[in-house]
């Protein structure tokens, strides 16, 4: 009983101080929402032309193969993986080893840049070497944040998970428990997103959209080496799908399947009356975004998929299915699965966010928002919204995607993306970036070309 008891008061502890954390990281992103959010449009419009790219063999392993997407000036790697959740990540270690090790090494240096960049802004009177010291805490104390975040959510996790993981540290020859604790850092930091789901009269052609723009640090080391990953998964029920990320995390920002259906998140910092409850105890949201997609085909079907999910932190999720036609913006936390049309959408009273037919919206700055670019454009563009529209002005004039912009076109199954360019001094946004046109059923079918001539 007295065992029990410990037990009982250090996951309490645990939790308390996860709590903390998510308050720290709440004032963390309201800076940053502060400094990066305008109230109105940016004049400049992304002019640069469309790249309808092929993807180019490279080499081949067992249960897997190698691509790129190559521009004049990057090489984006397209991993295709077959076989058990095993293979996938031994595949994906094999070929990226380089890059996840990369990645891991230099996450935390990412974060303390970030940290040492806004506390020189707004509390400039603070000496360097104190700087250094909290910025040394504080990764101490994230990369035990990410070990409490493994154990938390492990029990609520499917078992492809842990094996995926192991072969990922098999084939980059890295420790387990490293490569487990990267994959753990989406579900603590989220991102300041913009989802834009837009069907039938709100586009020039009656086709279903989805712009998913991701903003986070363009600056982090970690977005040097994006990744797409292809899954051909051999577990029942499955779909091929992809994922849109970085070398080493496992699960999904971003993905779509075969079927035509696409998802993307935004965190959320819930207002006090929304009465929203949060926990670690339960399924990573990245790793929920990608059952989403492995297991489902129409809206009603991932709907239920998520209702029935153990969920942990609040985060808006935006989904589009072509079987369906349309798409679907949702509140997710603990306690709450709120789902929305262009019908029951809230905030129709915010003069910054009226409503439109077809359309479902959020942007990249806290909830309500404040901003009206979404809005003017909409005004501007409504009825007459293409892929390009979406990528060039909306995401370009809104400055939102600097770190991955993807607007799928689910109805013709094309994809229009882009990653940011990593520089220390100068990285190039997403936004601002010429886009690669891929044919979906073009990526899924990558792994029957090569894999067996």
């Amino acid at each position: 009983m007295c065992i029990r008891d410990r037990y009982q008061r250090r996951v309490h502890g645990i939790i308390i101080f996860c709590k903390g954390m998510t308050f720290i990281s709440w004032v963390v992103f309201c800076i940053t929402c502060a400094s990066m959010v305008r109230g109105v449009c940016r004049d400049k419009t992304n002019e640069a032309a469309v790249i309808d790219a092929n993807p180019i063999f490279v080499k081949r392993m067992d249960k897997g193969a190698y691509y790129q997407l190559v521009s004049d000036k990057e090489k984006i790697p397209i991993i295709v993986v077959s076989g058990s959740p095993y293979d996938h990540g031994l595949v994906v270690g094999t070929f990226l080893a380089k890059e996840i090790k990369y990645n891991m090494d230099h996450l935390l240096d990412g974060l303390k840049n970030k940290a040492r960049k806004y506390i020189h802004e707004y509390a400039p009177f603070i000496p360097d070497f104190i700087i250094e010291k909290i910025l040394d805490v504080a990764a101490y104390i994230f990369d035990k944040l990410l070990d409490v975040t493994w154990i938390l959510t492990k029990r609520y996790s499917h078992p492809r998970y842990t094996e995926e993981i192991r072969g990922m540290a098999k084939g980059s020859a890295l420790d387990f428990m490293d490569v487990a604790k990267f994959t753990m850092f989406p579900e603590l930091i989220k991102a300041a997103c913009s989802l834009v789901g837009a069907w039938k009269v709100a586009t020039l052609d009656n086709h279903l959209l989805f712009l998913r723009a991701l903003d986070w640090s363009v600056d982090s080391p970690v977005t040097k080496n994006p990744a797409i990953v292809v899954y051909k998964s051999e577990e029942k029920g499955s779909n091929p799908y992809a994922a849109f990320g970085y070398a080493g995390l496992i699960g999904a920002f971003t993905a779509v399947n075969s079927k035509g259906v696409a998802i993307g998140e935004k965190v959320w910092y819930p207002n006090i009356e929304d009465d929203t409850e949060t926990t670690r105890a339960g399924t990573p949201w990245n790793y929920v975004l990608r059952d989403v997609v492995q297991f489902n085909s129409t809206l009603g079907a991932a709907v239920d998929f998520l209702s029935n999910t153990k969920r942990t932190c609040s985060i808006h999720i935006g989904l589009a299915a072509k079987q369906d036609d349309s798409y679907r913006a949702i509140h997710y936390a603990k306690n709450i699965l709120h789902v929305y049309d262009d019908k029951n959408f809230p905030q129709k009273d915010n003069p910054n966010h009226p409503p439109f037919e077809n359309v479902a919206y959020w942007d990249k700055g806290l909830q309500p928002t404040k901003n009206n670019c979404f809005a003017t454009l909409l005004k501007e563009y409504h009825r007459r919204l293409t892929p390009q529209i979406m990528f060039q002005q909306f995401a370009s004039r809104h400055e939102t995607g600097n770190c991955q912009v993807c607007v799928f076109d689910l109805t013709a199954m094309e994809l229009y993306f882009a990653f940011s360019t990593y520089d220390e001094k100068t990285p190039i946004n997403a936004y601002d970036k010429p886009m690669f046109k891929v044919k979906l059923p073009d990526l899924f079918a990558l792994q029957q070309r090569d894999f067996f001539h």
